[in-house]
């Protein structure tokens, strides 16, 4: 049996357990209904279905084809690396032959799915590494849905505001390093002609440097998709949802960023299954939704609940962090692997 490479697990070494040249930003878009707007129970679908469809229909000049193999823009196109990225083998753990789109659409909190003419909601978008060079694309293609709309019956709606919460919302920004990244508001209804670019965050400004628990609870608070060896977990051990973390930061990596993360994957995988459950109250469920490409209603399986683990957590406990905002497992575009550290009881 091949023996496990050593890697040094002092403090000094933490950089090494998560990609600190990673950038990730959140936003928070907020809408006005012209019409009534109605969307579907799974609302992210709606969203990232309306929102593909113009953002596409804004930059391609053949909207009407289905996928972009062989287009000779591909390397020029805003739409392939968002939509249809492909993994480039940077990494030896990010392997497949999918690469992971760098965004994740939140839906409106809340459950709402109905708004009648003038009321705001709001949803989130986060975007990772070169994508957020790619913001005021994103609030354009927003904008078109004035004309197009959006939902069942396609009400129009109208882009009020594009802000970066954690700069916004003081409460949540605490610690940020503030000083060049401006107010936040990145786009407002007052100033129409104005779409202001952000840098996003570094990795490490997303990991807070709180003593590590010997215990944790993990609030999968949306419908979670975590597989090992062709299987839905429905109370996945911590190992599989570290495994999963280091595979998914580690392609988006490779994907959107010029380089790719490598750290000793082998040894913090193996490490990862020393981490015991403690406790579990997990519930299966399934999301449908509707795919053009596939021609077909898609069914979604996976678990939400809480899972509690208790071990030596400190290996794992920069990577845990950044997962709650880059989502964990299969399905992350539509808001799915959303997650939360808990480290006081429930």
């Amino acid at each position: 049996m091949q023996s496990i490479p050593q890697v040094d697990l002092t403090v000094e070494s933490l950089p090494s357990l998560y990609p600190a040249h990673l950038r990730v930003g959140v936003y928070r878009i907020t809408m006005e209904a012209l019409d009534r707007v109605e969307l579907a129970d799974f609302s992210a679908a709606t969203l990232r279905g309306a929102f593909g469809w113009s953002f596409k229909r804004m930059v391609c000049f053949q909207p009407q084809v289905k996928s972009c193999d062989g287009c000779l823009l591909w390397g020029q196109c805003p739409y392939p690396p968002i939509f249809e990225p492909r993994p480039d083998g940077g990494s030896v753990y990010a392997g497949g032959k999918d690469a992971p789109s760098p965004y994740v659409l939140r839906p409106p909190e809340g459950g709402k799915r109905s708004f009648g003419v003038g009321e705001r909601f709001s949803f989130e978008v986060v975007l990772v590494g070169k994508a957020i060079g790619f913001l005021p694309y994103f609030a354009v293609a927003l904008q078109q849905l004035e004309e197009s709309g959006l939902g069942r019956k396609r009400g129009r709606v109208r882009v009020t505001r594009i802000e970066d919460p954690l700069l916004t919302s003081p409460r949540l920004g605490e610690g940020l390093s503030r000083d060049a990244q401006g107010d936040g508001i990145l786009f407002d209804e007052g100033e129409p002609e104005v779409i202001h670019s952000h840098a996003g965050w570094a990795a490490g400004e997303w990991i807070s440097a709180q003593p590590v628990p010997e215990e944790v609870t993990v609030h999968f608070s949306t419908l979670t998709r975590l597989k090992s060896e062709g299987k839905m977990q429905t109370e996945p051990a911590f190992h599989v949802l570290y495994r999963a973390l280091l595979r998914r930061v580690s392609a988006l990596c490779s994907a959107h960023t010029d380089v790719p993360w490598e750290t000793e994957f082998a040894h913090l995988a193996e490490l990862a299954r020393g981490v015991e459950v403690e406790n579990s109250m997990m519930q299966a469920g399934s999301r449908h939704r509707r795919s053009d490409r596939q021609e077909r209603r898609v069914e979604m399986r996976g678990t939400q609940g809480i899972m509690v683990y208790r071990g030596d957590l400190a290996p794992f406990w920069p990577l845990l962090q950044l997962g709650q905002v880059l989502h964990v497992g299969k399905s992350c575009t539509f808001g799915l692997g959303q997650y939360r550290l808990l480290t006081q009881p429930v």
